[in-house]
């Protein structure tokens, strides 16, 4: 009997990336065998996301288009959508099963009570394969409640996991050839706090040195990050250990406080600044990247301008921009004073290009420098991977995934850099 196939889209977040990962396992495991969403699978999971309009509306576009690949195939969707009622729109059909996040580990489950018995087999990856980056999950679900954001009715409360799981994670992941193993979470900065007492004062500080110390693990880099928990002791651990990368995704959202204040977002510009400060008076040049929300309601031209001030001001190496997206649900939903379409517009058209300008001389610095890259994709000789610093860049290569490369940077690329290998000494 030949193998059932599946085929698994995931949108949003890293820790959406990191679910993906978990299912697609199983379902190797499971003897699943993997094929491209056109084909005619027997499962498609739809990994949905539901942070913003746009994401409703791409979830149920891949929902429909699974549905038309194979009219006999079971349709799964699970993720961040099927958590929020107003975003699949409406009743789906039959063969659509909806899974929680919360029941997201007993997907294949779900799945196997519906198809003929199949025995399980050996992970489709041999140990030992060289690999670039794994995502390492250590925390899920939010207690912040931020008024445009609907991630904490759909993910729960905030939850820690052990830390001698996610060591014995990491160490399963580096065992299977991983270098990097990149620490996320939905509110990764509160790591610890649900955790027994009886297991000691663990922080996402504590966790960070662990990993870099037990793991084996060449890189260990941390996902986005909030400011309102944000604990300093996280850059010791970048300047105690070459393992830990040197990069900050400290989410900002808006600087002026008026704006933050309405959000619920729990700081000050000056307390979001003060982290930044401390940050590259140790690491100048450490990678400072920010998501901004633009076009919350009641934003006015001086909010604007405190943002447009203040990421000006700052060395930013990438930001993440957005528009503002109506969440129902959620407390902003309710608020007057939206922006107008054509001024939203325009001030996200001010800071993508804000963001373009500070990336570009952030990238120039290290034109002529030699930066350490790890392999992540060689096509046609042309290897491309990243720095310790989450810079982008592709070079002329041999080396195989997962390597470590010095390279010699020659000049930028659209969002990266370009360079030559470097010999071995």
């Amino acid at each position: 009997m030949e193998s059932p196939t599946f085929h698994i889209e995931t949108l949003g977040c890293r820790v959406n990336q990191y679910d993906e990962e978990l299912i697609r396992r199983d379902f190797t495991r499971w003897g699943f065998d993997e094929v491209a969403l056109d084909a005619r699978a027997d499962v498609y999971v739809i990994n949905t996301c539901t942070v913003t309009h746009v994401a409703d509306r791409k979830s149920r576009q891949l929902i429909r288009r699974a549905l038309r690949a194979n009219p006999e195939a079971r349709v799964i969707a699970t993720g961040c959508a099927v958590g929020n009622r107003h975003a699949l729109g409406g009743k789906l059909p039959e063969r659509v099963i909806q899974v929680s996040n919360r029941e997201k580990e007993r997907l294949v489950d779900v799945v196997r009570a519906r198809l003929p018995e199949h025995h399980a087999r050996d992970e489709a990856a041999p140990a030992g394969q060289a690999r670039a980056r794994a995502l390492l999950k250590v925390q899920d679900g939010c207690n912040q409640f931020c008024t445009f954001c609907i991630v904490p009715f759909v993910r729960g409360r905030a939850r820690s996991k052990a830390p001698e799981a996610a060591l014995e994670e990491a160490r399963a992941l580096v065992a299977a050839g991983y270098r990097e193993i990149v620490v996320t979470g939905v509110h990764v900065g509160s790591y610890g706090r649900d955790l027994p007492v009886d297991q000691g004062a663990w922080t996402l500080g504590r966790l960070l040195g662990v990993l870099a110390d037990r793991s084996g693990a060449s890189r260990v880099r941390l996902s986005s990050i909030e400011p309102a928990d944000f604990p300093l002791e996280v850059l010791d651990m970048m300047g105690g250990t070459r393992a830990v990368c040197r990069h900050l995704h400290l989410a900002l959202q808006h600087a002026s406080d008026r704006i933050l204040e309405r959000m619920r977002r729990g700081y000050t510009i000056a307390q979001y600044d003060a982290i930044v400060e401390r940050y590259l008076e140790r690491f100048p040049d450490g990678a400072l990247t920010a998501d901004i929300l633009v076009g919350f309601p009641g934003e006015d031209e001086a909010d604007f301008e405190a943002l447009r001030a203040y990421l000006e001001s700052r060395p930013f190496a990438h930001l993440h921009v957005f528009p503002y997206s109506v969440r129902p649900g959620t407390a902003a939903a309710r608020l007057p004073d939206r922006v107008p379409e054509d001024v939203l517009q325009d001030r996200m058209a001010t800071v993508l290009e804000i963001g373009r300008r500070s990336s570009e001389a952030f990238r120039l610095r290290f034109v002529g420098r030699v930066v350490d890259v790890l392999v992540e994709e060689i096509v046609d000789g042309q290897a491309s991977g990243t720095t310790d610093n989450y810079l982008p860049v592709r070079f002329p290569a041999d080396a195989g995934v997962g390597g470590l490369v010095r390279v010699e940077v020659t000049g930028l690329a659209a969002e990266g850099l370009v360079g030559r290998g470097l010999p071995l000494a």
